[in-house]
Parts: structure tokens; C-alpha cells; sequence
């Protein structure tokens, strides 16, 4: 687990410092030419976010307890950390994970943990609707835990962890000023076997 949340919490520093640099580097350049003070719009916006949803996960037997394949519908939760230039190009890093409705550990658990890093460009298709299609890579760890139901002795737990390519489209609602809303949609498969999720969530510009 520590090895997912580690890159969490320094992938938004590194983003953020290479956002200022190259934000710093284009008033250079903008001074350079004009002396027309330079508006917040021009300069782009960092975000930050808040998602929550339905998965629906898929286990291959090579990655299960009992050695069949394995599926469940789970809730999703995670928070985003954006930066969007002037020209709607955007990079985001995430962080989501999946919640199992199974809470009492009854029957085995499968829980899935994302770091996503992102790439995208924001379609204005009308004032208050954006198309938002997001590609980049996502370093993921897998919990299986053996349930407690008919098992006499201590439960097994084992962790697995790998890096795949992913995708999402999303669509973004300007609401106030500085407040969006949105839906995302993500099918991805991974190693292990692959994910479903559908999340809406909010974020706010600064």
C-alpha cells in the first residue's frame, strides 16, 4: 500500500513545480514581447478534485483465492490534482480506489488501489459542456483477502502491483466561475484482468 501512496503524495509536488516552471517560462517570454499585464486565464489553472462512482471489477484465476474467475460491483472514491494551460491541454495525476460492498470480510475481498498520470485536451462542444478525452499510464496494487466464511484458520492475503497503459473520457460542466462538474467513464484492462468505472464528482479551479 505505502508503495502507491508514496508517488501519491509526491507526484502532485513534481506536478506542480514543473506547472510553475512552465508557467514562469511563458511570462518570461509573453514580457518579452509586450508589457500587457498577463490575465489569470492566460496563465491556466490548477485543480483540484473530488470523484465518486460504481466499478465493476474483474479478477482473471491466475489472480484469485479460489482459482476461478472473479467479478464484483464496487463503489469507487478517489481525488484528482490537474493542471489545465490557456490552449486546453491538460496533465493530471489521480488517485483511486475501490470500495467491496462486502464489508464484514464474509466472502474473499478484492480491492483495487490506482495512481493514474494522465494526458489530455479539453473539446469545448458548447459553453457549458467539455469533451475530455485522457490517456497515460497506471501504476495499480490488487488486496486479495481470503474471506472468513468456512475457513477455519487465519485468512490469506496476498498483494500484486503493475504498471498498464489507460484511458478515460469524461464530460465537464462549467457551473460557477471557478467550480465544475463532471462524469467520467473508464474501461481498462489490466494485468490482472480489468476494470469498469463510472464516477461524477466536482473540482475546483484556482
Amino acid at each position: 500500500m505505502f508503495k502507491i501512496i508514496k508517488p501519491l503524495i509526491l507526484s502532485p509536488l513534481l506536478l506542480l513545480a514543473c506547472c510553475n516552471l512552465a508557467s514562469a517560462a511563458s511570462i518570461d517570454d509573453d514580457k518579452a514581447e509586450s508589457t500587457t499585464d498577463i490575465t489569470p486565464e492566460e496563465r491556466g489553472s490548477i485543480e483540484l478534485g473530488l470523484v465518486i462512482g460504481t466499478s465493476e471489477l474483474s479478477v482473471n484465476k491466475a489472480y484469485t483465492i479460489s482459482g476461478e474467475n472473479y467479478s464484483t460491483d464496487s463503489f469507487s472514491v478517489g481525488i484528482e490534482f490537474a493542471y489545465r494551460w490557456p490552449e486546453n491541454y491538460l496533465i493530471e495525476t489521480s488517485f483511486t480506489t475501490t470500495i467491496d460492498t462486502d464489508i464484514f470480510g464474509i466472502s474473499d475481498n478484492y480491492q483495487l488501489y490506482q495512481w493514474n498520470t494522465l494526458v489530455g485536451y479539453s473539446f469545448p462542444i458548447t459553453e457549458r459542456i467539455r469533451l475530455i478525452p485522457k490517456v497515460g499510464f497506471s501504476r495499480w496494487e490488487l488486496d486479495t483477502r481470503e474471506g472468513a466464511l468456512f475457513n477455519p484458520g487465519p485468512e490469506l492475503s496476498v498483494e500484486f502491483n503493475d504498471t498498464d497503459f489507460t484511458y478515460q473520457l469524461g464530460l465537464e460542466f462549467p457551473v460557477w466561475e471557478d467550480l465544475n462538474l463532471g462524469v467520467t467513464y473508464e474501461n481498462t484492462r489490466y494485468s490482472f484482468g480489468k476494470i469498469e468505472i463510472v464516477n461524477l464528482g466536482f473540482s475546483f479551479e484556482f
